[in-house]
């Protein structure tokens, strides 16, 4: 017996990693910023960015030249230095105050490129994934000599048009959508303004629904940024990560769609697609037996309970496509073992 509670398909499980790598990626290079800005902001070493670049790369030997941004002077304050005497505790305050925006600065214009990193990356693997499950779906259709049909969809969103296609019900991930529209629009106002917001981002941003939304289903988190039409974006390195987070829990629905679609058989097609064509097999993980290579495939990568060893071959075996696989099996074995 095989049990797809726990299931998860190629198209979900390529988003996950996604996910996962760029929750490592944004992280390192935010703190690797920070600890830059840090340095920077040192007595000094304010001009020494030039030395960091140059120990990069050996043929970065001509930076550009490059400091932290200064905050604006607050005149009032200089006007009152030169009325009347201040106490050294004051002077200590203004001090510690203007070095703080002068970080906030600094992290705002360098966090900036992270965040536009991570919501471009974002949306270019949710791209993948919608073509990822279109070729699966159209794959296990040729398989079984019939048409993946699809409906039209007239949506510019690209959420809603992959569930309309598809007549899937959207009302698990009808709370996230404001968020996604969110970053969505924030998304299109870097790649088409120049990061200055659009009149539809500012629209969402205040909307009455993008606030439910945050409040649904982060109690604890702050609200999303508003932002003015062509006001400047700004969106904290943490604050990215929720656009890919957000999607992931959209695609843990989406997932479910895919296993009711293809079913167990569907799921083992996609295995044996994985762990025996040529454009996907890994010689490094060859193990002995084509039936372990494909439960390895079936229960490690896709999280499918095994009750008995071979209940994956007997699928695959009723599908007719067993034979082949144990036969490119043991070619690729015989690679590297003659005398097997």
């Amino acid at each position: 017996m095989l049990d797809l509670e726990y299931a998860v398909t190629e198209p979900f499980l390529n988003y996950h990693l996604f996910h996962e790598g760029l929750n490592t990626k944004v992280k390192v290079l935010t703190s690797s910023l920070n600890h830059v800005i840090e340095y920077l902001l040192t007595p000094g070493n304010e001009n020494k960015m030039n030395e960091l670049i140059k120990k990069t790369d050996k043929s970065w030997q001509f930076p550009p030249n490059f400091s932290l941004p200064s905050p604006p002077v607050d005149e009032s304050n200089l006007k009152n230095k030169t009325s009347s005497r201040r106490l050294d505790k004051e002077e200590d305050n203004n001090e510690l105050d203007y070095q703080l925006k002068k970080k906030e600065l600094a992290q705002e214009m360098l966090y900036w490129y992270v965040s536009e990193m991570a919501i471009f990356g974002t949306f270019s693997a949710l791209d993948d994934c919608i073509v990822d499950i279109d070729s699966w779906f159209s794959s296990w259709a040729m398989f079984n000599n019939t048409q993946d049909k699809k409906s039209e969809s007239t949506s510019s969103n690209k959420i809603e048009r992959l569930y309309d296609s598809h007549e899937w019900n959207m009302k698990n991930i009808k709370t996230f959508l404001p968020i996604y529209e969110y970053f969505s629009a924030v998304r299109n106002s870097i790649a088409h303004r120049q990061s200055k917001a659009s009149h539809k981002l500012s629209e969402i941003s205040k909307s009455q629904e993008l606030k439910e939304s945050v409040e649904r289903n982060f109690p604890k988190g702050k609200p999303l940024s508003e932002f003015e039409y062509n006001e400047d974006i700004f969106i904290s390195p943490k604050t990215s990560l929720l656009c890919s987070h957000i999607i992931r829990l959209i695609f843990e629905d989406i997932n479910k769609y895919i296993i009711k679609k293809m079913g167990i058989e569907g799921i083992i097609y996609m295995s044996c697609k994985l762990a025996f064509e040529p454009s996907s097999y890994n010689e490094s993980k060859v193990v002995n037996l084509a039936r372990n290579r494909l439960n390895e495939i079936v229960s490690g990568r896709y999280h499918v309970i095994i009750k008995g060893e071979d209940e994956a071959v007997k699928v695959a075996e009723s599908l007719g496509i067993w034979r082949d696989c144990a036969k490119f099996h043991a070619n690729n074995m015989r690679k590297l073992d003659p005398k097997f």
